[in-house]
């Protein structure tokens, strides 16, 4: 059995092509990968950052409410110290988990 060289040259240029394709591919890859991780990044941090600045203002908010819910029961209890019945109440009242209604 004899071997034709441009049959070698033929399997070796293909593989070179081969090897420079997947290389190039890599290439790619790893650069496509290194965009896609930076875009990511930009996008994460500042959205990280907003969460952040809106986990504050919920604490914020929170505390304000339980604050107005506070003046509410005081002023309801007012009302009813001078003899008067409140005719208002926050629909869920006796719902409410911050507060104990047992005062």
């Amino acid at each position: 059995m004899t071997f034709d060289p441009g049959i070698v040259v033929a399997v070796v240029t293909a593989l070179a092509a081969l090897l420079a394709a997947l290389s190039g591919r890599r290439k790619v890859d790893s650069e496509s990968e290194a965009a896609t991780r930076e875009a990511m990044l930009a996008l994460i941090t500042p959205l990280t950052q907003r969460v952040g600045a809106l986990e504050a203002e919920v604490a914020t908010l929170q505390r304000r409410v339980a604050q107005f819910r506070a003046g509410v029961r005081l002023l309801c209890g007012q009302i009813a110290e001078l003899g008067g019945i409140p005719v208002w109440r926050p629909d869920d009242w006796e719902d409410y988990d911050g507060e104990d209604d047992s005062e």
